[in-house]
């Protein structure tokens, strides 16, 4: 003997029963005011320049940074120095 499967309007009816619309409280909550993002003291005052690169570039970059010792930032300040240089420009990225 099988035992009778349920019949989905059954189902329906048993899930109806036990739902209740949520309610809603009676007083909304006030947003929590956000606060600016405080950023390290060593990027206090400054602005970012970002690109984007190929992966390729990328890995390169890494490897001289490896090779050098240098992180991409001071990578990245040499070589605005550098661009500033063959401009007539002083060399003013720290």
């Amino acid at each position: 003997m099988s035992a009778k499967k349920p019949d989905l309007s059954d189902v329906f009816a048993q899930s109806e029963e036990h739902y209740k619309p949520q309610e809603t409280p009676e007083e909304i909550p006030t947003p929590v005011e956000t606060t600016k993002v405080k950023h390290l003291p060593s990027r206090q005052n400054k602005l970012h320049i970002g690109i984007y690169v190929d992966e390729e570039v990328h890995t390169q970059l890494k490897i001289i940074g490896i090779e050098k010792k240098m992180t991409i930032q001071q990578m990245g300040l040499e070589a605005l120095n550098a661009f500033f240089k063959l401009n007539d420009k002083p060399p003013i990225a720290k």
